[in-house]
């Protein structure tokens, strides 16, 4: 694992020099390119079938309180843990993640009160941008 190789003083945290030392390193950088291109439709489709728990195919307004507790949770976590644990609610923390209202509001384009997996994309993509 590459946190491991990394973490010299082995105190499962990466100082600044030992984080500088795995971001160069190829593997690690292979390894974040990949999961990155490879694993964002796979993410989504996993988040979705955790979060929605009636089985409608959509988040709906409690699913997605579920949802946002949950990465407020994670973004207080350190990057090398969400790195180490591939964890795929990671791809929607960001320092401004919005209210549930103000998720309907914008992404809802259908108005139908909840986030088809479309309409979650545009959250998620966006939240990247802001990550």
């Amino acid at each position: 694992m590459l946190l491991a190789k990394h973490d010299l003083k082995h105190d499962g945290i990466l100082d600044p020099d030992e984080k500088r030392a795995m971001e160069q390193d190829p593997d690690y950088q292979h390894e974040m390119t990949t999961w990155d291109t490879g694993q964002f439709d796979v993410q989504l489709k996993e988040i979705m079938q955790k979060y929605d728990v009636n089985g409608d195919g959509k988040l709906d307004r409690d699913e997605l309180e579920n949802l946002r507790a949950r990465v407020n949770i994670f973004s207080q976590v350190t990057p090398e843990m969400l790195a180490a644990h591939k964890i795929p609610e990671a791809l929607l923390i960001s320092k401004n993640f919005p209210t549930v209202s103000a998720i309907l509001q914008k992404y809802d384009t259908n108005r139908d009160g909840g986030l088809e997996i479309e309409e979650f994309r545009n959250l998620a993509e966006d939240m990247q941008k802001n990550h």
